[in-house]
C-alpha cells in the first residue's frame, strides 16, 4: 500500500513538473507573465507531491533566475540550503546565477553580486575540492574583482594537478595579459596553439599579445589563421580589421591595402574603412586616390575631426604646407568651444601640435611656439611635450644655446621626463659636448624595456661626438635588446650610419645590404647606401637604381631628390642633376650640402656666378649649423673653390686657370 502511494506521488510530481516545464517554455518564448505564474504554480505542486526532490527545487530556482526574479531564486535556494548545506549541485547553480547577474549589465559588473558568487564557490570548494570547473569559475571571479594574485594561485594549483589543462593555462595567460606580462602570456598561448586545441578566444588573445609586443608579423599570421578558419565563430569583420591593422604596423602596405579594399566592399558605409584606405594610398604617394577615399569618408561622416585632420596630413604629404596650415587653422576654429570633453581635449592638443610643426617647417618660429604653448594650456599634462617642441623650434632656428637653456628649465620642472632627458643629451652632443650627453643617457639605463631606445640614442650621441668605437658598442648593446623586426632594422640602419661616418665604408655597405635583404623597400636605407656610393663615385649604376627606388617610394622627399641629383652629377648628366637639386633646395633652402652640390653643378654648366653664390651660401649655412654637424673639411674645400673662382675672374690675372673642382 505504501509503495502504491509513493508511486502515485511520483506520478503526480512528474505530471505537474511536465506542465510547469511547458508553461516555462511558453513564458520565456512569449515573455508572458501569466505563463510564468502558471509555471511557478505547477512546479510548486510538483514539489508538494515530492518534497524531497532537489531536482524540482533547483528547477524552480532556475525558472526564477531566467525570469529575472533574483530575490525569489535566492529565497528558494536559502531555504533549501538550510536543509542541506552541502548540496553541491545547488551551490554550483547559485554560484552560476550570481555570476550571470553580476555580468549582465552592459559594460558594468555588480561587485556585490560577484562577491556573493565568490562566497558560494569558496563554500563549494570546502564541500568538494575536486570540482575543477568550479575552481576555474572562482578564478574568473577573482580576476573580475581584480584580485589577480588569488586567481593566479588557483590556476597554478590546477596546473600542478593537471599540467595539460588548457582552460587553466588560458586563464593564466589572460591574467598575464591583464598585468602586462605579454612575454609569459605569449608563451602560454603558443603552448595552447601548438597543442591543437586553441579556440577563437585563445587565438585572438595571442594576436593581441603579439601586437602589444610589437610582433606585428606574428600577429598578422594569427589573424590570417583566424580568417582562414572562420568556422570557429566570431566577427569576420573584426578579424579582418585586426589583420589589416597589423599589416600596416608591420609595413606590409600592399597586403594591408588589399584587406581594406575588401573591408570597403563589405562595409561600404563605414567611414573608417575609407579613411584607412586613404591613409594607405597617401603612404604610397597615390594622392588622387587618397583624396577620393577621404572624400567618401567625409561624405559618410561630414563632421568627423579625424577625417579633416587626415586632409591636413594629405596636403602636407603633397608638399602644400601653406594649404595644410590653412586647413588645420580651419579645423581648430570649426571645433572650438568653451568647454571640451577629455576626448576633445586630446584631439585638440594633437591638432595644435600638428599646427606648430607645420609653422616650424615654414620657419615661422613665433607662430609655432604660440601653438605649442596653447596646447600646454589646454592640456597641462602635455606640457613636457610642448616644451620639447619649443626646444626643437630653437634647434630649427639654429639657436642652440637657447635650446640648451630651455632644456635646462624644462628638466628642472620635469626631472623624470625621459623624452626631455633624451633631447637634452642630443643637444649636448650637437653643441660639441657628447660626453655630457652620454652622461645624461647613461643615467636613464635601468635594465628595463626602455634601455633599447636609450642605447640607440647613446649611439647617435657618440656618433655626433665622433666617438665611433663607443657608438658601435652602444649599437651592439641595443642589438642585444631588440625584440621586434622594426627594432632590429633600426639597429642595422644605425650601425651602418655609424660605420659610414667612421669612414669604414665596406663594413657600412655590408650592414645596409643586410638591412635591404630583410626589408627591400626600406627607402631610407636605399637612399643612404645609394648616396654613400655616389659620394665616393663608385658603383654608380647601383647607386642610381637604389636612389631611384627610394624616390619612387617617396617622390617628394627632399633628401632623396638631392641624392639623385648628386648621382646624375657623378654621371656627368648636369642638366638632370640641376633639375633634381633645385627641387631638393625648394624643400631644404638652408641645407649646406644641397647648396654645395648645386654650386658644383652650376660650375660644370659654366654658370660661374651662380656656382659662387651657392658655394658662398653653403659656407654660411655650414657655419650656422650645429657644431657637431659642421664639416670643417667641406668648408675648407668650399673656400678653396671660391678663392679659385675669384682669382680666375680677377681682371688682368695671369694666374694659371685651375679648376675649382678636383
Amino acid at each position: 500500500m505504501e509503495t502504491e502511494l509513493f508511486s502515485d506521488r511520483r506520478a503526480n510530481a512528474y505530471y505537474h513538473f511536465s506542465l510547469g516545464y511547458l508553461y516555462e517554455q511558453l513564458a520565456l518564448e512569449h515573455m508572458n507573465r501569466e505563463y510564468l505564474s502558471r509555471a511557478v504554480a505547477e512546479y510548486r505542486a510538483a514539489i508538494l507531491a515530492d518534497p524531497d526532490s532537489g531536482f524540482l527545487r533547483r528547477q524552480l530556482i532556475q525558472l526564477f533566475a531566467r525570469a529575472n526574479q533574483l530575490e525569489d531564486a535566492i529565497a528558494e535556494a536559502d531555504e533549501l540550503l538550510d536543509k542541506n548545506p552541502e548540496d553541491v549541485e545547488l551551490l554550483r547553480l547559485m554560484g552560476q546565477i550570481y555570476s550571470r547577474y553580476a555580468f549582465s549589465k552592459r559594460g558594468n559588473t555588480d561587485n556585490a553580486l560577484l562577491k556573493k558568487a565568490v562566497a558560494v564557490f569558496e563554500r563549494l570548494q570546502q564541500v568538494d575540492s575536486s570540482d575543477t570547473k568550479s575552481l576555474l569559475q572562482l578564478s574568473n571571479l577573482y580576476r573580475a574583482l581584480k584580485e589577480n594574485d588569488k586567481a593566479a594561485a588557483i590556476l597554478r594549483k590546477l596546473l600542478d594537478e593537471e599540467p595539460d589543462s588548457t582552460d587553466a593555462l588560458a586563464g593564466l595567460a589572460f591574467l598575464q595579459l591583464d598585468s602586462g606580462d605579454y612575454v609569459s602570456a605569449i608563451e602560454a598561448l603558443e603552448k595552447i596553439k601548438t597543442s591543437g586545441v586553441a579556440d577563437r578566444n585563445h587565438l585572438t588573445a595571442l594576436a593581441s599579445a603579439y601586437e602589444r609586443m610589437g610582433l606585428y608579423k606574428e600577429a598578422t599570421t594569427v589573424y590570417q589563421e583566424l580568417l582562414d578558419n572562420f568556422s570557429r565563430g566570431g566577427n569576420p569583420v573584426a578579424i579582418r580589421q585586426g589583420l589589416a591593422h597589423n599589416l600596416v604596423l608591420s609595413g606590409q602596405y600592399k597586403k594591408a591595402l588589399k584587406q581594406y579594399e575588401i573591408l570597403v566592399e563589405i562595409e561600404h558605409r563605414n567611414p573608417e574603412n575609407h579613411l584607412r584606405l586613404s591613409q594607405l594610398y597617401r603612404e604610397q604617394r597615390r594622392f588622387d586616390e587618397a583624396r577620393q577615399s577621404l572624400q567618401k569618408a567625409q561624405k559618410l561622416a561630414p563632421s568627423s575631426p579625424e577625417i579633416q585632420y587626415n586632409l591636413v596630413q594629405l596636403l602636407q604629404a603633397e608638399g602644400a604646407t601653406g594649404k595644410a596650415i590653412e586647413a588645420m587653422e580651419g579645423l581648430l576654429e570649426a571645433t572650438s568651444k568653451e568647454k571640451y570633453s577629455s576626448r576633445e581635449i586630446q584631439a585638440r592638443t594633437m591638432f595644435l601640435e600638428q599646427l606648430g610643426t607645420l609653422h616650424r617647417s615654414f620657419e615661422n618660429i613665433t607662430k609655432a611656439e604660440e601653438a605649442f604653448r596653447t596646447m600646454a594650456e589646454i592640456s597641462p599634462e602635455t606640457r613636457p611635450r610642448a616644451l620639447l617642441q619649443i626646444v626643437d623650434n630653437w634647434r630649427t632656428a639654429r639657436q642652440y644655446m637657447k635650446a640648451l637653456q630651455s632644456l635646462k628649465e624644462a628638466r628642472e620642472e620635469f626631472p623624470d621626463d625621459r623624452s626631455l632627458a633624451m633631447l637634452q643629451a642630443t643637444v649636448f652632443a650637437e653643441t660639441g659636448n657628447a660626453d655630457e650627453g652620454a652622461k645624461v643617457l647613461k643615467g636613464l639605463l635601468n635594465e628595463g624595456p626602455l634601455d633599447y631606445q636609450t642605447y640607440l640614442s647613446l649611439a647617435h650621441v657618440y656618433e655626433k661626438g665622433k666617438k665611433f668605437d663607443d657608438a658601435i658598442l652602444a649599437v651592439q648593446a641595443a642589438k642585444g635588446l631588440a625584440s621586434t623586426d622594426r627594432q632590429k632594422r633600426a639597429v642595422l640602419f644605425t650601425h651602418g650610419s655609424v660605420l659610414e661616418r667612421a669612414k669604414r665604408f665596406d663594413e657600412a655597405e655590408e650592414k645596409f645590404r643586410e638591412l635591404l635583404t630583410e626589408d627591400p623597400d626600406n627607402a631610407s636605407a636605399l637612399n643612404y647606401l645609394g648616396y654613400m656610393l655616389a659620394d665616393r663615385n663608385v658603383k654608380l649604376r647601383d647607386a642610381h637604381e637604389m636612389i631611384q627606388k627610394a624616390l619612387d617610394l617617396d617622390p617628394h622627399n627632399g633628401a632623396y631628390l638631392d641624392s639623385l641629383g648628386w648621382v646624375y652629377y657623378r654621371q656627368n648628366k648636369f642638366e638632370l642633376a640641376e633639375r633634381y637639386l633645385r627641387r631638393s633646395l625648394q624643400q631644404h633652402k638652408r641645407d649646406p650640402i644641397v647648396l654645395s652640390h648645386l654650386g658644383d653643378v652650376y660650375f660644370k654648366l659654366q654658370q660661374i656666378e651662380l656656382a659662387g653664390q651657392h658655394w658662398k651660401r653653403s659656407i654660411e649655412e655650414w657655419e650656422r649649423s650645429a657644431p657637431s654637424d659642421r664639416d670643417h673639411v667641406a668648408i675648407a674645400e668650399l673656400r678653396r673653390k671660391l678663392s679659385n673662382v675669384m682669382m680666375q675672374s680677377s681682371p688682368g690675372s695671369d694666374r694659371e686657370k685651375e679648376s675649382p673642382l678636383k
